[in-house]
Parts: C-alpha cells; sequence; structure tokens
C-alpha cells in the first residue's frame, strides 16, 4: 500500500454511510466512521460540499483506515 510506504499512519474517505456498497462494506473491510467532533476542518469542507450538492448531511460521512 503507498500510504505505509509514504509513512501515513491513515487514509480517509467520505461516503454514504447506510449504502451496503459502501459505508456498510467499509466497515466490514475495517473502516471507522469519524465522529463529527473529531473531523479534520478538510473533511468538514467535503461534507458541507456534499450537502451543497443536494445530499443530506445524515446520509454522509467520513472514515478512516488506521494502518
Amino acid at each position: 500500500m503507498q500510504a505505509k510506504q509514504l509513512n501515513y499512519d491513515h487514509v480517509t474517505l467520505t461516503t454514504f454511510r447506510d449504502v451496503a456498497w459502501n459505508g456498510v462494506y467499509y466497515q466490514k473491510l475495517g473502516l471507522t466512521i469519524i465522529r463529527a467532533e473529531k473531523l479534520t476542518l478538510s473533511l468538514q469542507a467535503i461534507l458541507k460540499k456534499d450537502v451543497a450538492y443536494g445530499f443530506t448531511a445524515s446520509s454522509r460521512c467520513a472514515m478512516q483506515y488506521i494502518l
């Protein structure tokens, strides 16, 4: 995995919370949902942009995988 080679300690993504092939699937792979108070400014901005595109805030989440 390239992230490990670059000495990252985790990777993040944003996705749909409850869609079986998104958030649910990623949780099965070991990713965890990042709580709102733990979101970085950049992840907050991405999720706000998703809402601006018409998605409900409750349908989206940020997730992380600890390497």
